[in-house]
């Protein structure tokens, strides 16, 4: 029987609460290792929690521990998430369903079945700010794929007070699920290399599903996580993928590898740590599937958590002036004497230049030799108030 080892990572500078990790800088230091095939990464509290597949095990790690079993046997489970009650949610290939622990032990299958006919192998997890649990069923999980039950693989969800709907029926083995920031999209993307894009309707249906980005390169799809600016972190045989989710592009990869500098494949990944900006990330080697636990380290983007309050500023501001030319006109605060500090970043998080006025009137900014392309500026006074707009240099 073949030992199957897994591999965990983390990344720092980056945050599903704070932004996105693009800097040039990384350094890895290794934490730890373990078998089974891991998978599931979700942070709790002050603690990571992930699986161990072929091992039945769902680990815990802490800063300064080892990896601790949680929970043995665990079905199998393959993607984790804790509920908006802290009640933990697993994707079980051995049981062919999505179960919820309780704080006392207790198991219950939320959704085993589809129409009589037995789920394929639930594998990863994604949950809706309602409430609802949206989830992946391909049939990676099971040992004979002549026990599929379903002539489908499909994307569901369970809603609030239990019905299993059936959003997606026509996606070759669905993988990796997470939800754009303020919920309105959903991505999932297939083993084979492929990441869509759904919106989603108010009653947790999905509608309008288009291909956001295929590359022949991108193969062997997983787990996925999303920044607050939107950014999605998929992982892929070439490591941790960083996609623009408005121009399908990849805009960054993070290759991930071993205590012996050689390349292996991350199987998911999610965003914890005590202030929300690192970057965790199961990998197994693709060939022995020995890993190590490491944790990577790199540029910290500073741009993190003011971008993310985008959606709460004033319209005007996001939208003036747009488009420029040599000068950048910067209207400043209304509150008249207060120091403020502009700071111009590429839209890939990189500070371009930072820029101090009275806060009165306008900055004018002389951009010359500034390539053309889009920019972010933002403003911030010593009081703490702040505001963004994205301009565009002609």
């Amino acid at each position: 029987m073949k030992k199957i080892l897994g591999i965990l990572f983390c990344l720092f500078g980056v945050g599903s609460v704070s932004g996105q990790f693009l800097g040039d800088s990384i350094e890895v230091e290794i934490i730890g290792s373990g078998s089974g095939f891991f998978e599931g990464p979700v942070w709790r509290g002050d603690s990571l929690v992930f699986s161990a597949i072929s091992s039945s095990i769902i680990y815990e790690w802490k800063e300064g521990g080892s990896l601790t079993p949680l929970i043995q046997p665990s079905g199998n489970a393959n993607g984790l998430l804790y509920d908006q009650q802290g009640r933990l949610l697993m994707a079980r290939h051995g049981q062919r369903d999505v179960a919820r622990r309780s704080a006392d032990g207790s198991v219950e299958a939320l959704a085993s079945t589809y129409q009589g006919h037995r789920l394929n192998s639930p594998n990863d997890l994604a949950l809706y700010s309602d409430g609802s649990v949206f989830f992946t069923d391909p049939t990676h999980g099971l040992t004979n794929i002549l026990d599929a039950e379903l002539d489908f693989t499909g994307v569901y969800s369970i809603t609030p007070d239990g019905e299993l709907v059936l959003l997606d029926g026509s996606l070759e083995n669905p993988n990796g699920i997470a939800f754009s920031p303020d919920y309105s999209k959903l991505y999932v993307d297939i083993t084979g290399g492929e990441v869509y894009c759904f919106d989603v309707e108010r009653n947790n249906h999905i509608t309008n599903k288009r291909l956001l980005l295929s590359d022949p390169d991108f193969e062997y799809c997983d787990g996925m996580s999303v920044d607050s600016l939107g950014f999605l972190y998929v992982a892929n045989a070439m490591g941790i993928s960083v996609i623009d989710p408005g121009t399908g592009t990849v805009v960054r990869s993070i290759p991930i590898k071993n205590a012996a500098n050689e390349s292996i494949h991350p199987t998911n990944c999610c965003f914890g740590g005590p202030d929300g900006r690192t970057l965790y990330v199961t990998s197994n080697h693709p060939t022995t599937y020995h890993g190590t636990v490491s944790r990577v380290t790199g540029k910290q983007v500073t741009i993190h958590t003011i971008v993310a309050e985008l959606s709460q500023l004033d319209p005007s501001l996001l939208a003036f002036p747009n488009p420029f030319y040599e000068t950048l006109n910067i209207p400043l605060s209304p509150t008249s004497g207060s120091e403020v500090t502009c700071t111009v970043y590429r839209m890939d998080g990189t500070e371009v230049a930072q820029l101090q006025a009275q806060s009165s009137g306008w900055l004018n900014w002389d951009t010359t030799g500034l390539p053309e392309g889009n920019y972010l500026v933002v403003t911030h006074t010593p009081e703490g108030n702040r505001w963004v707009q994205q301009v565009s240099k002609l």
